[in-house]
Order: structure tokens, then C-alpha cells, then sequence
């Protein structure tokens, strides 16, 4: 059961307490217990009220430790008029000071002064330096100055000049076992408290006025595997190689005002020098530290008094940090790097005997190929091609109705002898230069070059442009060259045709330019025309372009690839 009693203004003298989570107003004058039930939006609440205090207007405040700050019209049905609750703060106790303010102590804030304009708390304690933040009951003496309960023992504020005492065992509190709870006054004045040995009676102008140099103890330790080590002395810790990433939070045990002292600390491996803390910085923290020894030297320096306290913690070197591992681990990797390369040498040579070995063979097969498209096909082709000209030269006059059989079979003939020849050159040999295929394209056009029909000029490939390409590149450059200078002949009525390379920008240029009518190339494409779409897919094949100039006074193709 817990009790807060309240003396009320006019006289009458109340007793309004809490139990079980229930409030209760005790009228003396004529001796009536009446339950208050808290409503707020229409339904009964239990907070945990934890501190109970009256304002001038006669209305209930509460603090309760879930559901914050909770103001009451004091009546049988206690309608809430306001209510504050944010979940970071845990509330403790509540008082109105002689000068009306509020203020409010928390386990985690410490001490509070209320806004009334801003409906928000002032972190008060924390203004004036005082690390402390885990407050309980809190009294006002008749001089004004605040007694307040904390988890290290009592702490005397003057919230005029914001000086401040703090007291414990060593004051005969027990620090930090002390045990702060009902609080209420001598007729002189003088605070009565419980402090682990019984009834402390507190003489407001006499209770120890004089602190001592102010103590640094280390509140919490913590790191992997190790949680809320508390440490009070000097102290060696041995930690494992994972134990590198440390949270060291610290209090100060002052018994003056915080203002009046100076907190320093050095930190071995990562600085000599000492660093002064800020007032309100309670934590260190450290990540990833390497192994090794480190010494963490708090001291407290007041009146030129000094006290020091030291944290030694070493952290061990992992296995594989150790020289012995380090040596063995470069001698196996020095045997197992000359291994692997050994292997990957042994199978590239073999990989690459085998793939010599099949190019070899697929190059035999074309060879054989073509000799055998070139002893058997090309003869019969070249056969056939000599007795159908052989019957056009002296059975077409004699038979006219099959004169013009014998004259498609001979083109035919001709044609088919003609894509042999390619067919037969291209798998001869892998590799082709440009003036093979120009030598070879004189050599397909030779009748057409010695006729009178069109003046078709192949230049000449200087030794240094004189580019190397493979059989399908050679080949397809053939093809596209060919294509174009049949256009040109049977399309666009040229008399003259030139056939150059260059090299430009880079690249490698086939040119075939003709004097002709040329030709619309939307309209070419618009009526199918396969011609232009294979030389397309052919340049596309190869990773090049092709490009069409075309206008009345002749027709410029270029086949362009990257060298």
C-alpha cells in the first residue's frame, strides 16, 4: 500500500491516497472515505500512480509510472482534464513549490520543472549539471530548497541559485542501498527519511553542508558476452578478441555542485592527453579495437584536489593474428598458389593442344572439301556448262523452239560454276587479306572488266592497308561488294564502276561508286528488295553498317567495319 498526504489550503484537512491502483480522498473533518474513479474519454483507468499533489484551483495532479502526467477535477467521478504520456519518460513524484511551479522527479530524466505555457517539462537537473537521472520522492523544506530520493542516496537543490548536495553512505545513507520512501515534517521543520538504518531526522540549516572530491565509478560495462558490469575500483579486465566493441557509461558521485569540479579522462593505444567531459556526456564508446592493452583513467579534479581511477582491460589477440599462423599460413599459400599454377598451366596446354588440334582437323575438312567441290562438282558444272554452250553455238539455229532452254541452262550453269569457285575459295584458306578479295573479285568479273559493256576498275591495296580478316569476314565482304556492283550493272545502268579501300577514321572502308540513274532506297525497300536487306544483315553479322548515297547522277555503297 502507498500513501500521499495532502494538507489542503482551507483547513480541511484531506488524506487522498493510492492502493491497488485505486485513489481515495479521506475527509477528516467528518471522518468520510470516498473512492475517486478517474474517467477519461468515458471509461475508469488504473494508473500506477506513483506522486499526488493539489494546485491552487483545487484540482488533482498525478504522476503514474504508465500513464505520465494526469490532471483530475477532484470529485467522485474525477474527470481527466489533461494528460501527458510520452513512453521515454517514467514518472516518480510531484509537488507544487511555494511559488507555484511544478515539479516533477523520473527515474529517467531526473528532476522536471513543468511549463505550464508550452504544456512541457524542463529538463531542470540536467541544466544545472546534476548526473542524475533516477529520481523518487521529492520534499520542499520550509527555506524552499528541494529533498529529493535518488538511486545514490539524497540530493539537496536550491532552486534559486542552483547549487546542489548530494549524500550517501558515507553521510550514514548506506549509498547506494539507501531506502528514500515516506517522507513528512517535524513541527520545527526539520525532513524525516528512512535510510537503511532506521529514522533519519534532517535538520534543513544543519545536515552536512561540506561534500568531498567528487568520486567517478564506472556504472556500466558492457560489450559481447558481458552486460551491466558495474566497477568501483581500479580493475583489469582480460577480454577475448571479440570483445573489441565496448560501451563504458560513467557517473560522478558529487557531493557540490557539478559546476565546481572538472571530469577528465585518457585513453591508452588512442590518446594521451587528458579529455575534458561535458557535463551532460555520461558514455564512451569504442568500436573495433585492435588487441592490445588499454588503461581508461578517469579523474576528478575539485578545489585542486585530484582522484583518479583506472580501467585496465586487454584484449587478446585472435589465433590467426599469432607469427606462428602467419608462417604457416605464407607457406601453405606460397606451396598452394605454386600448385595451382602448375595445374592451370597444364590444362591450358592441354586445352589449347586440343583446340590446335581440332582446327587443324576442321581445316583439313575444308580443304578437303573444297578439293573434292573442286575435282567433282566443279568439273561436272564446268561439263555441263560446255555442252550447253556447245548446243547454243550449233543446235540453236537449227532447233530456235529450244534455243532459249539451251541459253537459261547455260547462265545457270555459269552461275552455279561461279558460286562454287567462291564457295571453294572461301574455305581454302582461314585467314584472307584485302587484296585477296579484290584479286578474287577480278577474277569473277574478268569477262566484264575486258568487255566494253561497263568499265569496272578494282583498285590496288598498298602493303600497309593490306588488312588480314578471316574467312567468314573475307567472305561476307565478298558478298557484299558483289552485290553491290550487280546492282549497279543490271539496276542503275552504269558505264563505269570503282571499287576502292581505305582506311578512315579508324575504320576499314569498302567503297563501290557507279555513274548511273541510281535509285530511291525507300522505294527499293518498299518492293522487297532482298538484295539491300542481306547486305544489311550480312554488315550486321560482322559488326558494321553500310551506307547508301544514291541520287540521278550516280550511287555511292559503303561497307564500313571497326579494325
Amino acid at each position: 500500500m502507498y500513501y500521499d498526504i495532502i494538507a489542503k489550503y482551507n483547513d480541511n484537512n484531506l488524506t487522498i491516497f493510492s492502493r491497488n491502483g485505486e485513489l481515495y480522498k479521506f475527509n477528516k473533518s467528518c471522518r468520510n472515505l470516498e473512492k475517486i474513479n478517474i474517467i477519461k474519454e468515458g471509461k475508469i483507468i488504473y494508473p500506477k500512480i506513483t506522486g499526488i499533489t493539489l494546485d491552487h484551483f483545487g484540482n488533482l495532479w498525478l504522476s503514474a509510472e504508465d500513464h505520465g502526467l494526469i490532471k483530475v477535477r477532484l470529485g467522485k467521478y474525477g474527470s481527466v482534464l489533461y494528460h501527458w504520456n510520452p513512453k521515454e519518460y517514467i514518472l516518480s513524484d510531484i509537488i507544487f513549490d511555494k511559488h507555484k511551479n511544478m515539479w516533477i522527479t523520473s527515474k529517467t530524466h531526473g528532476l522536471l520543472k513543468w511549463n505550464f505555457d508550452t504544456k512541457t517539462p524542463f529538463l531542470y537537473s540536467l541544466s544545472i549539471g546534476l548526473a542524475i537521472y533516477n529520481m523518487d520522492q521529492i520534499s520542499e523544506d520550509k527555506f524552499g530548497k528541494f529533498w529529493i530520493q535518488t538511486n545514490q542516496g539524497i540530493t539537496k537543490i536550491d532552486p534559486i541559485s542552483n547549487v546542489y548536495l548530494n549524500f550517501d553512505k558515507r553521510h550514514g545513507l548506506r549509498y547506494p542501498h539507501n531506502i528514500f520512501r515516506g517522507k513528512t515534517w517535524h513541527p520545527n521543520g526539520n525532513l524525516y527519511v528512512s535510510g537503511g538504518v532506521g529514522i533519519i531526522e534532517i535538520n534543513p540549516l544543519k545536515f552536512l553542508d561540506k561534500g568531498d572530491i567528487p568520486d567517478v565509478w564506472i556504472s556500466n560495462f558492457e560489450t559481447k558476452g558481458i552486460k551491466n558490469l558495474k566497477i568501483w575500483k581500479d580493475t583489469i579486465l582480460e577480454l577475448e578478441p571479440f570483445q573489441n566493441d565496448i560501451l563504458i557509461e560513467f557517473d560522478v558521485v558529487n557531493f557540490n555542485n557539478f559546476k565546481t569540479s572538472i571530469i577528465e579522462y585518457s585513453f591508452g593505444q588512442r590518446t594521451n592527453r587528458w579529455i575534458k567531459i561535458d557535463p551532460q556526456k555520461s558514455a564512451l564508446n569504442y568500436y573495433n579495437l585492435s588487441p592490445g592493452e588499454y588503461n581508461l583513467t578517469f579523474r576528478s579534479i575539485y578545489n585542486e584536489n585530484i582522484k583518479p581511477k583506472v580501467l585496465k582491460f586487454i584484449i587478446k589477440k585472435p589465433w590467426y593474428q599469432t607469427w606462428y599462423f602467419r608462417s604457416s599460413l605464407i607457406i601453405l599459400s606460397f606451396l598452394g598458389i605454386r600448385r595451382y599454377i602448375k595445374l592451370r598451366t597444364q590444362r591450358l596446354l592441354e586445352k589449347q593442344k586440343i583446340g590446335i588440334e581440332k582446327e587443324h582437323a576442321v581445316d583439313a575438312e575444308r580443304k578437303r572439301i573444297a578439293r573434292d567441290m573442286h575435282d567433282d562438282l566443279g568439273s561436272g558444272l564446268s561439263a555441263i556448262h560446255l555442252y550447253s554452250d556447245y548446243l547454243r553455238s550449233n543446235l540453236a539455229e537449227q532447233y530456235p523452239e529450244i534455243s532459249d532452254e539451251i541459253q537459261k541452262i547455260v547462265l545457270s550453269s555459269s552461275e552455279l560454276n561461279q558460286k562454287v569457285k567462291e564457295i571453294i575459295w572461301s574455305n581454302e584458306n582461314k585467314m584472307q587479306s584485302v587484296s585477296t578479295v579484290f584479286q578474287f573479285l577480278k577474277k569473277s568479273y574478268a569477262e566484264l572488266i575486258n568487255s566494253n559493256q561497263c568499265n569496272l576498275q578494282i583498285g590496288e591495296i598498298s602493303e600497309e592497308n593490306d588488312l588480314i580478316m578471316d574467312a567468314n569476314t573475307s567472305k561476307n565482304i565478298y558478298l557484299c561488294l558483289k552485290e553491290a556492283i550487280n546492282n549497279s550493272i543490271k539496276y542503275a545502268q552504269a558505264k563505269n564502276l570503282h571499287v576502292q579501300f581505305s582506311i578512315e577514321n579508324g575504320n576499314s572502308c569498302f567503297t563501290v561508286q557507279d555513274d548511273g540513274i541510281g535509285f530511291s532506297i525507300p522505294d527499293v525497300k518498299l518492293n522487297g528488295g532482298r538484295g539491300l536487306v542481306n547486305i544489311k544483315n550480312r554488315m550486321n553479322e560482322l559488326h558494321g553498317s553500310a551506307e547508301f548515297y544514291s541520287s540521278s547522277e550516280g550511287t555511292i555503297v559503303k561497307f564500313i567495319l571497326k579494325i
